[in-house]
């Protein structure tokens, strides 16, 4: 059994350890989200700018943007982009819970996890599926492989949900044992 020293070190430990956790994936957060309001804005740029500077066409990967292909591309972005918007959304409600309650074993947390994946999962998607449907009916090789990756990234974070799930009900007999 702990003395009253330790046990009161291991829950400062915690709360910093909790604070540290918030304020490293908000800074992450925000640099994603960041990131993603850049490639929305490009995108745009991309879409609908018939000319790129200095009177030259517009490319990506070699391919020159033209017709429809740049407003389909442009709407693939806009809903990746909304699907990132939404997981960083989760992952402040996360941060924040973490914060308050000083202990990331809840099943607010679990759920906020669960949320981050399915949309982790469901932009990779759109990306994937939308950047190969336009090589597939307008031959422009924009797409990439990179999609596979997150959707392996939305099952990881699945999988961590679960084992935090198993930590809330260890924290709750750890709670009433106490």
């Amino acid at each position: 059994m702990m003395n009253p020293e330790d046990r009161e070190y291991a829950k400062n430990r915690a709360i910093n350890m909790s604070r540290a956790i918030g304020v490293g994936a908000r800074a992450c957060a925000i640099a994603f989200g960041c990131a993603g309001l850049c490639s929305v804005a490009g995108a745009f740029i991309v879409a609908f700018s018939p000319m790129g500077a200095h009177g030259a066409p517009i490319f990506i990967n070699d391919y020159e943007v033209s017709g429809v292909v740049g407003p389909l591309y442009c709407i693939i972005i806009a809903v990746t982009a909304f699907c990132l918007a939404l997981m960083l959304r989760a992952l402040f409600q996360l941060c924040s819970s973490i914060e308050q309650r000083r202990t990331p074993f809840y099943l607010e947390n679990v759920k906020a996890l669960e949320r981050i994946a399915y949309f982790t999962i469901a932009a990779a998607l759109v990306w994937g599926l939308g950047t190969y449907a336009l090589e597939l009916a307008f031959h422009a090789p924009i797409g990439n492989l990179s999609a596979i990756l997150w959707v392996w990234a939305g099952v990881v974070v699945l999988f961590l949900a679960r084992v935090f799930e198993y930590g809330c009900a260890l924290q709750e007999q750890d709670d009433e044992l106490l």
